[in-house]
């Protein structure tokens, strides 16, 4: 089928996907091809005269991933190869899946991913967020174990993780490496759907690439990648983008400690006469919760019942991140240090719009969830606005966790 996108950079991308497998187990093939036809690329993308049209961005982008079962002995065990140039940023990544039972799964992979030129960083929201290059590259072996479960009235599931540098090559290379579990939960109590979330990383080393780096108030750069709604500045209003010292900004990413209240936020903290930084740094923990209430509400108009549902619910986060020191007005560029920010915690209300069909929509494009946050309360407030109640809000793609 034919395939269609668009971001500033590339303007309209114009391209073609295939997919395809044997009995819905062998032979996965998942692939797209682009052509980045420059067809409403913003002002600020456009190549001046003296340069060829192509010369600052490329004029093809790709996906690839296959999978299959390693053999017929090993129905349990498949493979999976992915490559991609996409948006600026070469990723590729290889690995194996074991599916233990039904309710646990191992998976190890070797990943590695960075950007060639300084061009590539203009597809980011933040770029100087991003660390990797293609002579520094972000290469990482990964593990992971996922258990699932159902208990009276719930269910939820577990996920240890580890990583640790692979391959770094010689050229100051990356050495961060983390233990990480997050453990969620739902539950329903009358009309009532209780969702939480507790998360805790342990990163160690020195040299961290930005976009692998934990963040305070939602999911890293890498993190990111993984959406297509938000792997590029196309979505995001230009005002909510970047990191401020004085105040909270309005976009919230899903994933990292979950902090929404604290969105685009440096969050400073003093220790020993010196100010440090909690909004990024290696190791973290946080706990969310969500009550979703709308079932309390009967409110199912005609005209949006059959492609909009919308989820009403009160949230609450807590979070602590290892500290960052900075030098120079670089604010990007962190070195850990031993020390715990104070907790940070935030409350309020929100809504979830999601979108099931539509017209365009075909058979493979999956639902699409727009959510509006209020952190009414946080409990560490910004220099600009040292309330601690006022009307806040964040927008996001996806629920929170």
């Amino acid at each position: 089928r034919p395939d269609v996108w668009w971001n500033p950079i590339d303007g309209t991308k114009v391209g073609w996907h295939i997919e395809g497998d044997y009995l819905y187990s062998l032979n996965r093939l998942d692939a797209t091809v682009w052509w980045n036809s420059h067809t409403g690329q913003g002002d600020e993308f456009l190549s001046p005269k003296s340069e060829k049209v192509y010369d600052r961005y490329a004029p093809v982008n790709y996906t690839f991933t296959y999978t299959s079962y390693i053999s017929r002995r090993l129905p349990k065990l498949t493979a999976t190869v992915h490559s991609r140039f996409l948006d600026g940023l070469w990723y590729h990544k290889a690995g194996l899946t074991h599916e233990v039972n039904d309710n646990n799964y191992l998976y190890i992979n070797f990943t590695a991913m960075w950007r060639p030129n300084a061009r590539s960083l203009d597809y980011l929201t933040e770029p100087g967020n991003w660390s990797s290059n293609s002579l520094q590259p972000n290469n990482s072996l990964n593990a992971q174990w996922q258990h699932t479960y159902n208990s009276f009235q719930g269910a939820g599931n577990i996920i240890f993780s580890l990583r640790t540098p692979a391959l770094a090559g010689n050229n100051n290379p990356f050495n961060y490496s983390y233990l990480q579990m997050e453990a969620k939960h739902y539950w329903q109590i009358s009309d009532i759907f209780l969702r939480s979330r507790v998360f805790g990383r342990w990163g160690m080393g020195n040299n961290i690439p930005a976009e692998s780096a934990l963040y305070l108030a939602g999911g890293s750069p890498e993190d990111q990648m993984e959406n297509k709604y938000t792997r590029s500045k196309a979505f995001i209003p230009y005002q909510w983008q970047g990191t401020s010292l004085y105040d909270v900004n309005h976009y919230q990413a899903t994933g990292g400690l979950g902090l929404r209240g604290y969105a685009g936020y440096y969050a400073p903290d003093s220790r020993n006469g010196e100010v440090l930084t909690g909004y990024k740094g290696r190791s973290g923990a946080a706990i969310n919760i969500e009550a979703d209430f709308d079932g309390l509400i009967s409110l199912h108009p005609k005209l949006t019942r059959n492609w909009l549902h919308v989820d009403l619910y009160g949230f609450a986060d807590a979070g602590i991140m290892e500290l960052s020191r900075y030098t120079g007005s670089n604010i990007y560029a962190l070195s850990p240090t031993a020390m715990m920010s104070d907790i940070r915690i935030d409350a309020g209300l929100g809504a979830a719009f999601n979108i099931n069909k539509l017209p365009f929509y075909g058979p493979k494009m999956r639902p699409i969830t727009l959510r509006i946050d209020f952190p009414l309360f946080i409990n560490r407030t910004p220099y600009n606005h040292p309330s601690y109640t006022a009307l806040r809000y964040v927008v996001g793609i996806n629920r929170a966790f």
